[in-house]
């Protein structure tokens, strides 16, 4: 039986449980959800298909290999979560990855005091924009701030994570294994820190600071690096790296460890919103020079329907719109980062796009991404679309 039937198979069984076993409490707002009559036993189904295409209209620069126009999903994903009296649970799985490198967040849950703690698989508390759900983040590809640059292939990791919120503001911890679930097992640890504050907090205007701090110790088998593409995501697309041996971008190490500290800002009025983070890693391994890569971003929007974005403040993140018809959306976002080394290397991208809203489960995303790569003295420009559909 492959991967998608047990899990649909699984998921069937979860609901039947939770249906017959412990009561007939049924909603379908937003998707399916089950729970029992006193509410101790719950099960909700939910999923995501991301549908993208890519335009190379200017790859010259990088002759002779050539970017092929490409249509591909970048995101395929099936949800579990719910809880069984104290304890609450979460199963996501990502079919396209395959085997255990599908699993996403995978974890057990439970209230420790006025906190939250989980055990398993989730993502550390580092940017503000890696937190935000692909669902909802502005752009197709998350900033280089994020496990799409400083902390590349990090995104998701094994451990224990604990967090927890006021009216306004909030704070997250996490102690884990350098790993995920499709890794080999290594002595590496990693730490990370965040915490925010939002002075203002409303219906139509929100205010938001927060810091974060990473710090990972791999060991003499695990290798960290900060790796930028140029722009696309499709699995042919070349992509530049901060690394040695032979990497054009340079940042990897193995042993000793790796720090960065992250700034993070947003602010929404109405319609329009404003986000951006700086971001400094340093990076110190065995055999080679330390080394610092800094990377910042700043994006903005504006919703032309009068609807705004929701700020979710017990994750310190924001959320697109909900909206029951079609509304528009106009953004733009300056992307950079760069190596400190004595041949510094640095990649700039500007986005400029807009989002359309069909309602609150499926959207449409239009992007044209110009990208430099200084060191090389290479450009790509590409066209990028995407459809979302969620639940």
């Amino acid at each position: 039986m492959n991967t998608t039937l047990k899990l649909s198979a699984m998921a069937a069984a979860l609901l039947a449980m939770s249906g017959a076993a412990y009561g007939q409490k049924v909603e379908t707002k937003g998707g399916l959800s089950i729970s029992s009559n006193d509410d101790k036993y719950s099960v909700k189904v939910g999923g995501r298909i991301h549908l993208d295409t890519n335009f190379y209209v200017d790859d010259d620069d990088l002759a002779p290999v050539s970017l092929p126009t490409d249509v591909f999903f970048r995101r395929a994903r099936l949800t579990l979560e719910g809880k069984a009296e104290q304890f609450t649970y979460k199963f996501e799985n990502d079919f396209v990855a395959s085997n255990q490198a599908g699993f996403r967040e995978m974890w057990i849950g439970t209230k420790l005091g006025a906190a939250n703690l989980r055990l398993g698989q989730a993502k550390p508390y580092r940017a503000m924009e890696e937190l935000t759900s692909s669902n909802e983040v502005l752009f197709m590809e998350r900033p280089f701030a994020t496990a799409s640059g400083l902390f590349d292939g990090r995104q998701f990791q094994m451990g224990a994570f604990l967090d927890g919120a006021g009216s306004n503001w909030g704070w997250g911890t996490s102690v884990h294994s350098l790993r995920a679930a499709d890794g080999p097992a290594n002595d590496g640890i990693g730490f990370t820190a965040r915490g925010y504050f939002a002075p203002v907090v409303g219906d139509t205007s929100n205010l938001h600071l927060g810091l974060s701090y990473s710090l990972e110790n791999p060991d003499e088998n695990v290798r960290l690096r900060a790796r930028g593409r140029l722009a696309g995501r499709a699995g042919a697309v070349p992509r530049p790296t901060f690394g040695d041996s032979g990497d054009p971008m340079a940042v990897s190490v193995s042993g000793s460890e790796v720090s960065a500290i992250g700034l993070e800002a947003a602010y929404q009025a109405g319609g329009f919103f404003i986000q951006t983070e700086y971001a400094m890693g340093t990076y110190e391994g065995d055999g080679v020079a330390e080394r610092d890569v800094d990377t910042y971003y700043v994006q903005a929007s504006y919703l032309l329907s009068g609807a705004s974005k929701r700020y979710d403040v017990k994750k310190g993140v924001f959320k697109s719109p909900s909206v029951k018809t079609g509304t528009a959306e106009l953004k733009a976002r300056y992307d950079y980062i760069e190596n400190d080394a004595a041949t510094a290397t640095e990649i700039a991208q500007m986005v400029l796009g807009f989002n359309y809203y069909f309602n609150s489960n499926v959207r449409g995303m239009v992007e044209y991404v110009s990208a430099d790569f200084d060191t090389a003295d290479q450009s790509v420009d590409l066209i990028q679309t995407r459809l979302q559909f969620s639940f």
